[in-house]
């Protein structure tokens, strides 16, 4: 009978003082790595998105830039064919030709689009390589915040032969203002 009474009294007295207490920091280590798991998941799906945002923020930014560019081009080829062959450096109302004056050629210097606005930097025929390059500025582009951002772009446009006419477009560089 003691044998009996030696093996019921260990297994009512429970484990033994040296394993006693082990489960709770085993579970709560188990749980940390879970959570700094899941937070590790959450913020790569985060930071995937912020850059889904901004691609999504630049490729709307350059569609303007393009949509802008097209209808100045338009405008050159409509209503002032007679400048497409002329720097806008040389587009001063004394030295253009007689088809724009200056109230046109201060309207043809302004790009303006539904939700943006801008100006004309630069219109440089190359004659040689029967094209000119193209640069604008727009204001208002969608970007962080309300304010919107401004934006520059420069062009390489494609020239098709007489009578003189603005053919292809292609965007060359993008950049913020200064750029």
């Amino acid at each position: 009978m003691d044998l009996r009474h030696r093996l019921r009294s260990r297994r009512s007295a429970g484990p033994p003082a040296t394993e006693a207490g082990f489960l709770l920091p085993l579970a709560l280590s188990g749980c940390m790595v879970m959570l700094l798991g899941s937070m590790a998941l959450q913020a790569s799906a985060l930071q995937g998105r912020i850059q889904e945002v901004a691609r999504w923020r630049s490729r709307q930014q350059e569609d303007a830039l393009r949509s802008a560019a097209m209808d100045w081009l338009g405008r050159l080829n409509r209503s002032h064919g007679c400048l497409i062959d002329q720097a806008s450096s040389d587009w001063s109302a004394g030295a253009s030709r007689p088809c724009a004056d200056a109230i046109q050629l201060a309207a043809l210097q302004r790009v303006e689009g539904l939700d943006h606005n801008g100006q004309l930097l630069e219109w440089t025929p190359v004659p040689a390589a029967a094209g000119a390059r193209l640069r604008l500025q727009l204001s208002g582009l969608p970007g962080p915040g309300s304010a919107g951002v401004q934006r520059q772009a420069r062009f390489w446009v494609q020239l098709g032969p007489a009578p003189l006419r603005a053919t292809g477009l292609q965007l060359e560089a993008v950049g913020g203002v200064g750029a």
